[in-house]
């Protein structure tokens, strides 16, 4: 599995709090069957955010954590951007990573945003020349209430992203698998925010996908699609 949205990066935001933390979120990742992570702090653009040059840092200092403790994972950066008044300006301020420089971003809307509003971001966001990838849809209610809203997004060009947790278990389970289920879905990712809860856990959800989809699909969100956005293809 690759994973496009993981909070492993030490000291930004409510993810790892430390490099000690960080390795040991890459192990579980390992352990999990995860290859490669995107790094993807929060960026809010009403708050302060650390710098690009300090992300990518605090990256290569992971990465050296990683490698001397021989822990085999692959990191990447990137952003979750909470849209908001603001980010249009970052990105083109170049405030804001996308996902190893490519042309996809991670963007995170409030559970309770109507759905108009969001069609008019992923709108601007791509007239900017981006493709977003919404992150974590099942958690916004006016996805769950019209899966269809899902895929009017996707035939303009955004993306989709659940999180594995909830392919499993939780209230959200339901609407994430009918997502699933549609064919809905692009991406697949951990959400991870730290060793102890919120943990980089993969293996329950890949298996389960794989004994209930069609392979090929299963194929593409966990691993083709974001491999491709590495490649930059």
């Amino acid at each position: 599995m690759i994973d496009i949205h993981n909070h492993i990066l030490y000291g930004t935001d409510d993810g790892a709090a430390d490099l000690k933390e960080a390795a040991a979120m890459a192990r579980i990742a390992c352990q999990e069957g995860i290859t490669a992570i995107v790094a993807t702090p929060h960026f809010r653009a009403d708050r302060g955010n650390a710098s690009p040059e300090t992300l990518r840092a605090r990256l290569e200092d992971v990465r050296r954590e990683l490698k001397d403790n021989g822990i085999p994972l692959t990191l990447y950066l990137g952003h979750e951007i909470y849209y908001s008044d603001g980010v249009e300006e970052a990105l083109e301020q170049q405030r804001i990573c996308s996902i190893h420089g490519s042309s996809f971003i991670l963007v995170e809307f409030s559970p309770d945003q109507e759905y108009t509003y969001i069609r008019n971001a992923a709108d601007h966001l791509m007239g900017l020349g981006y493709t977003p990838i919404v992150a974590h849809a099942e958690r916004c209610r006016c996805f769950v209430r019209r899966p269809d809203y899902l895929s009017e997004l996707r035939n303009m060009g955004s993306r989709i992203q659940v999180n594995a947790a909830s392919v499993i278990s939780g209230p959200l389970r339901r609407a994430t698998r009918r997502f699933l289920d549609q064919e809905l879905v692009d991406f697949i990712a951990t959400d991870a925010h730290g060793s102890t809860v919120r943990k980089p856990e993969s293996k329950r959800c890949c298996a389960y996908l794989y004994r209930k989809y069609r392979r090929s699909y299963i194929d593409d969100i966990v691993v083709n699609n974001a491999a491709s956005i590495l490649r930059k293809q």
